[in-house]
This record gives C-alpha cells, sequence and structure tokens, in this order.
C-alpha cells in the first residue's frame, strides 16, 4: 500500500507540473485539480440532455455514423466493446481514436466517451486470454490473482479500454446455473478474498470512486459483476427469495468486501430478490450498497457507479412493477441506476421528458451524470488518456511474458481430482509411450473449423475478447516433441447424442499407449451446454461424452485419462438409473481425472505438463461437487448445512459430496505438524481488530509441489442465530521443495472476518463469545490441527428470559 500510495503522489504532482492551464481554463479541464472538484464544475455546466445522455450505453448495431448523429452535440457516456461502420476502413483502434476526437470537439462541453470492454479473462481483443475465475479460484492464491488483474488492466489500457466488466462477485450455489465459470467459487470468504486481489491489481489502488486510478496507461475502473444473488436458484434472470441473514451472510459479502476496498462501481443482475427486480430495488441498490456498504455520503457509497446489465431498464415492465418504459427508467434511476446498457431505444433517454413534467427528482439524474462523469476523470479520460497508441497495439498485446503468466495460473488451479495406481503422471513418455490416442471432442480442432473452434473455445469459456492463439491440447502434445503419434478422434458430442463416432474412437485407445479424453462444456450463449442463457437440470456430462468414456474405459486396456474442460462441477451417470451404471459408477472406472475447467490460451499446455511430471498439481476445488443436481441447495454444500442439522443421507445416497470444497491431489505427500497459534489462545481474548497467526511445519516427500492449508471456524452454543456448521475464514498456499524435511508455513486471519449479519443493528458484527478453529486441507478431512479461542467482538449478546 506505501508503493501505491507513492505512485500516486508522484502520478499527481506530474500532471500538475506537466499541463499548466489559462487562467479562464474551467476547472474541470484542470488535470491538477480533485476528481470530486472536477465533476461538480462540469455538472454544473451542464445541460438536462447532457446529463441524461452521461447515463446511456447504447449495445448491438452500434456504428461510428449512428453514433455521432445521435449524440455528436450533447456527448455520450459510454460504449461497449467494438465499433462498427469505421470510415475508410480504419483499424478499430484508429476508428475508436476518430470517434474519441469527432465527440469532443462536436460537444458543447467536449465529453470523451467510455469504453468498457470484458475484462474477466482478458483485457482487449488480442489480448491474453487468462482462465476463467472458476479455475483462478482453485489456485487459492490470491497474490497470483492480483498479478493477473494488473496484467489484464495493462492490456486493456492499451486496446483502448479504461473501464473493465469485472471481477465478478458471485457465490456460485447452485452447479446447474450457466454461468458457473465466471465466479471464484460456492464460499464468499474465498470469493470476497479473490476478488478483491482482481479488483486491486485492476484498478491499481484502493483510493475509490473519488481519487484517479494510479496510472492511466495501466490501471482500469472496475464495473464488478453481478450484484446481487445471481444464479442462486441455478437459472439466468431467475428470483432469489433470501431471509436477510442468509442475502448477506452469504451473497453479499464479496461486495461489502469489494466497496470497502474500493470498488469504483459495478453492475447489477438480471433478477429479482425478494419480490424486486434489482434494477429497480433502491433497498439493494441505494440502502444496502451505497449506504450501507459504501457508508453513503461519509465513504464512497455516493461515488459508486451502478450500470445496469443488457435491457434490464425496460425489462422493468416485464417485472410489473413499472407499466412503461419511462416508468421503468424514473424507478431504475430513483433505486440507484446509474448507467444503462440497452438496445436503442433507450430507456434512459425517456428521463429528459419525465424531468420536464416534474415527475422525478433531478437529483437522482445529477447523481447518475456525476457518476459517469466521475469514472471519466478518474481514468485520464478529460486529460487525453482515451488516445490509443496505434504503434503499441497490437503488437504490445500477449507477449512472451504475458502467456507464461497465463499458464502460471493454468498450472496452479488445474486440479487432480482422481489418480487410481498413481496413474500420474505418466513413466516412460518418449519412450514406452509414444503413441498417443487423443479423444472426445475438446482435444484438438477438427479440418474446416475456423478460429475459434469448438476445443479453443473449450479452453477459454465465454465473454472473452478474441484474437490472441488458443494451445489446445493437440497443439501441446505435438509442441512438447516428446510423442510422435498423436491419433485424434472426437468419438462423441458435446451438444448432442450421436454415438457413431464411438467405435473409431475405442479402436484408436486399443492401437495406442495411452488415451486422453477430453470432453466438457460448449459455450456459445443460450446455445451450448454451460453458458449464459443455457443451465441445465443435470450436472450430468452432457450428449454423448459419457457413452465414449464408458465405451473406452470397458472395451480397452489402454491406461486412460479424463481431462475435463468443464464449466460447472460434473457427475458420471446421476442417480438409480444411469445407463452407465447408477450413482456415478462409471467415476469408479476412471483412473484418472483431471479438472482443468476453462484454463485459458495456454491450460493445455498446462495440462499436458501435469500428466507428465513437469508440474506437480496443486489445485483444489472451491465448491463441493455434488452427487447429482437433486443435492444442489442441499446439506451437502456448507452454506446450506446449518448447525444442529441431522447428517442422515437420503433415501438413496449419502448427504455427502463427490468431493469436498478443497478436494485436490498432489504427487507429493505432505505432512503438517508443530502448528501453533499467536497470540496464544489459551491465555489472550481476541478482538475485532485483532489478527489470529497460525504457523507451522510442513514436510514432503516427492517432487516439489505447493499446499494449500485451509482455516474453518464455527462458533460454540449459544449463539444468537443458528449458526453454520462451518465457514472458511483463512487459507494460505506454500511451496514445498522436494523431500523438505521441514518448509514453515504462515496463515493470517483476520478476527474481523468472523463477522456475521446481526439485524439487530443492520451491519455486520463480530459475536462475542468462544469459537472453535481448525486447519485442515478440505472441507471433509479430520483436521490438522483444532483450538478454542475466546472472542470479545463488536456485538455481546445474551439470552435474558426475565421480562
Amino acid at each position: 500500500s506505501g508503493m501505491i500510495t507513492v505512485v500516486l503522489a508522484v502520478a499527481l504532482a506530474c500532471r500538475a507540473a506537466a499541463t499548466p492551464w489559462a487562467p479562464d481554463t474551467p476547472l474541470y479541464m484542470r488535470p491538477a485539480e480533485p476528481v470530486a472538484a472536477r465533476v461538480a464544475d462540469l455538472l454544473s455546466r451542464m445541460t438536462l440532455e447532457e446529463k441524461v445522455a452521461q447515463m446511456l450505453n447504447p449495445v448491438a448495431h452500434v456504428n461510428f455514423s449512428s453514433i455521432m448523429a445521435a449524440y455528436g452535440e450533447t456527448g455520450l457516456g459510454t460504449l461497449y466493446t467494438g465499433l462498427g461502420g469505421c470510415p475508410g476502413g480504419l483499424t478499430r483502434w484508429d476508428c475508436q481514436n476518430l470517434l474519441q476526437q469527432s465527440i469532443i470537439n462536436s460537444s458543447r462541453l467536449h465529453i470523451p466517451v467510455s469504453f468498457i470492454g470484458e475484462t474477466l479473462t482478458t483485457g482487449s481483443a488480442f489480448a491474453t486470454i487468462f482462465p476463467q475465475p472458476v479455475l483462478m479460484g482453485s489456485t487459492f492464491n490470491a497474490t497470483l490473482i492480483y498479478e493477473v488483474g494488473r496484467n489484464i488492466a495493462r492490456q486493456a489500457r492499451i486496446g483502448g479500454i479504461d473501464r473493465g466488466l469485472s471481477p465478478v462477485l458471485q457465490v456460485d450455489t447452485d452447479a446447474r446455473f450457466g454461468r458457473f465459470e465466471e465466479a471464484y467459487g460456492e464460499d464468499p470468504f474465498l470469493v470476497a478474498t479473490m476478488g478483491v486481489a482482481m479488483a486491486l491489481g485492476l484498478q491499481g489502488s484502493t483510493g475509490g470512486p473519488d481519487s484517479y486510478v494510479p496510472d492511466f496507461t495501466a490501471n482500469v475502473a472496475c464495473e464488478a459483476k453481478h450484484a446481487l444473488a445471481y444464479g442462486y436458484g441455478g437459472r439466468d434472470n431467475y428470483r432469489a427469495e433470501l431471509s436477510d441473514r442468509y442475502l448477506y451472510d452469504v451473497y453479499a459479502r464479496p461486495w461489502h468486501a469489494f466497496i470497502r476496498a474500493g470498488g469504483r462501481g459495478l453492475m447489477v443482475a438480471h433478477n429479482v430478490v425478494n419480490g424486486l427486480p434489482l434494477h429497480g430495488s433502491r433497498k439493494i441498490l441505494t440502502e444496502v450498497l451505497r449506504d450501507w456498504f459504501g457508508g453513503g455520503a461519509a465513504g464512497t457509497g455516493n461515488s459508486l457507479l451502478i450500470a445496469s446489465d443488457w435491457d434490464n431498464v425496460p425489462a422493468i415492465v416485464g417485472s410489473g412493477t413499472a407499466a412503461t418504459v419511462p416508468q421503468a427508467a424514473m424507478q431504475a434511476a430513483w433505486a440507484g441506476l446509474d448507467n444503462e446498457m440497452t438496445v436503442p431505444p433507450m430507456g434512459f433517454a425517456t428521463l429528459v421528458e419525465s424531468a420536464r413534467a416534474g415527475l422525478i427528482n433531478m437529483s437522482y439524474i445529477d447523481r447518475a451524470a456525476a457518476n459517469n462523469l466521475r469514472e471519466k476523470f478518474a481514468t485520464g479520460l478529460f486529460d487525453g488518456a482515451w488516445k490509443i497508441d496505434t504503434s503499441k497495439a497490437p503488437a504490445a498485446l500477449d507477449n512472451a511474458a504475458d502467456r507464461a503468466l497465463a499458464y502460471s495460473v493454468a498450472a496452479e488451479g488445474i486440479v487432480l481430482l482422481k489418480n487410481d495406481r498413481n496413474l500420474l503422471p505418466l513413466q516412460g513418455v518418449g519412450s514406452k509411450i509414444t503413441r498417443v490416442a487423443l479423444l472426445g471432442p475438446l482435444g484438438a480442432c477438427l479440418d474446416g473449423e475456423s478460429y475459434p473452434c469448438l476445443a479453443q473455445n473449450g479452453m477459454i469459456g465465454h465473454y472473452v475478447q478474441l484474437g490472441a492463439k488458443i494451445t489446445t491440447l493437440e497443439d501441446a502434445i505435438l509442441d512438447s516433441r516428446e510423442i510422435f503419434s498423436v491419433t485424434n478422434v472426437a468419438g462423441a458430442q458435446i451438444d448432442h447424442d450421436n454415438e457413431t463416432g464411438i467405435p473409431e474412437a475405442v479402436e484408436a485407445a486399443r492401437n495406442a499407449d495411452v488415451a486422453i479424453i477430453a470432453v466438457g462444456d460448449s459455450v456459445p450463449i443460450s446455445t451450448g451446454s454451460c453458458s449464459e442463457n443455457s443451465d441445465s437440470d443435470t450436472v450430468d456430462l452432457p450428449g454423448s461424452q459419457l457413452a465414449l468414456i464408458s465405451a473406452i474405459v470397458h472395451n480397452t486396456t489402454t491406461p486412460t485419462i479424463v481431462v475435463l474442460f468443464n464449466c460447472r462441477p460434473t457427475t458420471f451417470g446421476a442417480g438409480p438409473f444411469s445407463r452407465f451404471g447408477p450413482y456415478n459408477a462409471l467415476l469408479n472406472a476412471l483412473p484418472a481425472v483431471i479438472v482443468a475447467w476453462r484454463p485459458g490460451e495456454e491450460g493445455a499446455t498446462a495440462v499436458w505438463d501435469i500428466i507428465t511430471g513437469k508440474v506437480n498439481p496443486s489445485g483444489r476445488l472451491t465448491q463441493n461437487w455434488v452427487r447429482g443436481s437433486g443435492q444442489v441447495h442441499s446439506p451437502v454444500s456448507p452454506y446450506y448445512q446449518e448447525r444442529g442439522y441431522s447428517d442422515k443421507g437420503y433415501y438413496d445416497e449419502p448427504a455427502s459430496p463427490l468431493f469436498p470444497f478443497g478436494h485436490g491431489l498432489s504427487y507429493s505427500t505432505f505432512d503438517v505438524s508443530s502448528v501453533s497459534v499467536s497470540p496464544d489462545p489459551a491465555s489472550y481474548t481476541y478482538h475485532a481488530v485483532d489478527t489470529m497467526t497460525i504457523s507451522g511445519v510442513i514436510k514432503s516427500k516427492g517432487a516439489a509441489g505447493a499446499l494449500s492449508l485451509l482455516v474453518f471456524f464455527s462458533p460454540y452454543a449459544p449463539t444468537k442465530w443458528v449458526a453454520f456448521n462451518q465457514k472458511l475464514v483463512g487459507f494460505g498456499k506454500t511451496l514445498v521443495p522436494a523431500d523438505s524435511a521441514g518448509t514453515p508455513f504462515t496463515i493470517a486471519v483476520a478476527v474481523k472476518d468472523l463477522m456475521s449479519y446481526e439485524p439487530d443493528t443492520g451491519d455486520y458484527e463480530v459475536y462475542s463469545g468462544q469459537y472453535r478453529f481448525w486447519l485442515a486441507t478440505d472441507a471433509a478431512s479430520t483436521p490438522i490441527a483444532s483450538w478454542n479461542a475466546t472472542v470479545q467482538g463488536t456485538y455481546t449478546w445474551t439470552w435474558d428470559f426475565t421480562h
């Protein structure tokens, strides 16, 4: 944080020194002035039409001439990545420069446009494509994710993006949800930790909306997604009816952390929460996100930019809380929305007429316009940072160091799910093993497919800006020069149950030294097996992929490895009536399973290096893998397993996951010992401002690797409310040398992270009382160590039965 402060101070000093202005220069055009002062000055000069124009983000069929015709005089708030109709065949970057220069020159107050882009896994077209967040979470390495954020932001600014649509802070508690891959996991503490690390990397500081980003060439403003309880019901757009305790303790915790850490903006989710469409919910947008989490006018809340998702302002009419689009626009602005992303005609454009008719308070329009302007000042757009250096783009994108970072993330996050009889790492690659049968629809591009082919899409997932080279598993195997014969047979399909290719795949496996089956999910939005608007009522591998796997393992003796390029937890024939055997019986027949998720442009190389032993796997699951979709929102998840709940199983299956949160295998064995806690809980009473430090020693046998250790807690009775059986409150990842005689580790636990929502105060509180803590490798294993601690928190409570 000290380094960030110095960088920001230097940046401000340089702006002040390098940009003298004439005495009559408007304050808002003076680069050294504070952001808030520049916003206030510009807002005071604007007409109603100009203010409303700042609230607009027209999408779809947007081209140069239509933008200039509609907004050349008033200016425009935002444009989503991509611009068509460019004059004279200009490149995308030259076209964007021309549009910015044109709109600055033609608008009365010379206001630039903010360009927003998808920064979930990549910063710009032709930039590095990192793994999806579901894999990033599996690294359990927040420092690494911070570096990813920095990298994405740098490449985004090279490509002309000043506001990034990330991090995704939804808590994925339903594996049926098609956007499962976009979140870091099902645990709110983990999602908050990883999300804040990504945000700090992207933004460069914790200064909040009223501060300048430290570096106009290397930092963006975050528009985190999707607030709040998105995906709760397993369906896109589906409602979430939740008690306040579940809403705030599980789904809102990452948002609280993000806003308190200086988050600059957020995107509202499509769904309804507790009876109101989120885009029209003043309770959530203003009372919770701005006033509570952001501290209102005393904090950063009033300056927080709250933006819509696609077409969700007119969608309020469909919910029935507004009868017309103008009414919906007023409801959204009143609720707290600042920016509308909609296919024209724009709902917010009707606010001009509504305001003139006296139907809406002008303070809501002023707030919204100001918050859009604030982001532009903070990212340097008024100071010339909108201009793309076309001599750098695309040459400075996706360089060797960028690709190496993408590889490192994939290598740390890929999970070795099963490894019976130590099949992996493969022994004798290049000598005993020279022939590989690469089977399944996601192993290689097929003849006639264009970029990105099905297999490449399987590597990257959706909401990705394309252009970078994407390595497939076939590419990785051949590039290694260790294998001289790779026979690729798809054998199965993802989106259809056609099994006609299976016999050819079986024959290829019989003639190979090893079979690798690359299976998983398809991508296209609304039509893929796992994507936005493509949810599922089963989490079995889709299409004919299970039939392919079954045929290979039951009709050949070839050693077989299954690699999952999946978007969600996967089952292998759930329930009692699966044709592949009841209750995931097929899984028992598989000797080795690798969960590669969506591992990014270099993920296939990391998969091959894990298979061959160049990389010792260290990824761990960030969700409990259900045995079938019937276990969704059940006691299988710790956040639906309240203390005191009977652990009796279902009629036909245990009430336990296929694989627990934190599961992941290594090629090494680890022994953790000499665990100590400081300050000593036997003699010390902890307070909410304290840090509990857990330390110890890790011994290992085998190759160098890394071990993630998790800290869980549960309060002792009595508690005011029924507590969850266990919650994550800390984690740490330690690099361990080969055959280590003793590598020290340390994990810091902030006592404030024990907090829970307390209705009496309407805030998060740390309850005073006795707590049990334990150190483990996953949520189901026997604790490595456990201890009790006394906490004097921010809220003390006892039962009183006298009145």
